[in-house]
């Protein structure tokens, strides 16, 4: 009975791309998010929320970015 492959029968993606994921014995496929800009964001918002609890919910979006490597076929 044979296994699944990947990226042939299944694929894997992580987070973050720590540097880890650039092992080659992992080359995993991550998505790279801007954590500074996360961060000011979510202290700013912390602070706006403690200095005026009654305001709307806010969403904020950041651009991620797909760090392509050996555990995830991309169509394109």
């Amino acid at each position: 009975m044979g296994g699944l492959r990947c990226p042939e029968d299944i694929g894997i993606i992580g987070l973050n791309d720590i540097e880890m994921a650039r092992w080659q014995n992992f080359d995993l496929t991550t998505i790279r998010q801007p954590i500074a800009e996360i961060i000011d964001a979510s202290i700013d918002l912390v602070i706006g929320t403690i200095e005026k609890p009654d305001r709307h919910p806010e969403t904020r979006l950041f651009p991620c970015r797909v760090i392509e490597r050996g555990t995830l076929r991309l169509v394109r």
